[in-house]
């Protein structure tokens, strides 16, 4: 199998794009799901890791685009991260949708609680336990949208994904 980049980093942008303003107006208790780490979540699932890898470092360097935070941070997240769920994702029922919530419930706390961190340090706003709140609350909401949004992803894996034998 073989992993179509193009398709997959339009996606990734739209996804990058969808977070930085239509769900910026719609939040939910004051956050928003880390849509762009969902579908790189789907990527290191489903895809072979030395390109799921690729695909993941790209789109979290998408990610880093809008962002406040230092350029590449959130590809380097994106990676750690999704190298762990591709040496996992042979024990894991990938297509279970508890699993998939797990999963995403796990990630996310850890990229944002990383992440933010990260930002809290050189900040006088936020503190500790405001990243960690805030962590838990993004890693909860994007927990409970993670079955639609790998649904979603899964009906236009073809375009992914080449799943021709060669």
């Amino acid at each position: 199998m073989r992993v179509h980049l193009v398709p997959v980093l339009c996606v990734g942008a739209v996804l990058v794009v969808l977070e930085a303003t239509l769900l910026g107006r719609i939040r939910v208790a004051g956050v928003t799901p880390d849509l762009a780490l969902l579908f790189a979540l789907f990527l290191a699932l489903h895809a072979p890791v030395d390109q799921s890898l690729a695909a993941t470092w790209l789109l979290g360097l998408l990610h880093d685009v809008p962002s406040a935070g230092s350029f590449g941070a959130s590809a380097f997240l994106f990676l750690v991260l999704c190298a762990v769920v591709s040496l996992l994702k042979e024990v894991l029922f990938r297509d279970h949708a508890l699993v998939q919530v797990a999963l995403v419930l796990a990630a996310s706390f850890l990229y944002n609680g990383l992440y933010g961190g990260r930002l809290a340090q050189n900040s006088d706003v936020l503190g500790r336990a405001d990243v960690l709140l805030l962590s838990a609350k993004v890693a909860l909401y994007s927990a409970v949208v993670a079955p639609v949004c790998f649904a979603a992803f899964h009906r236009f894996r073809h375009t992914f994904f080449d799943t021709r034998a060669h």
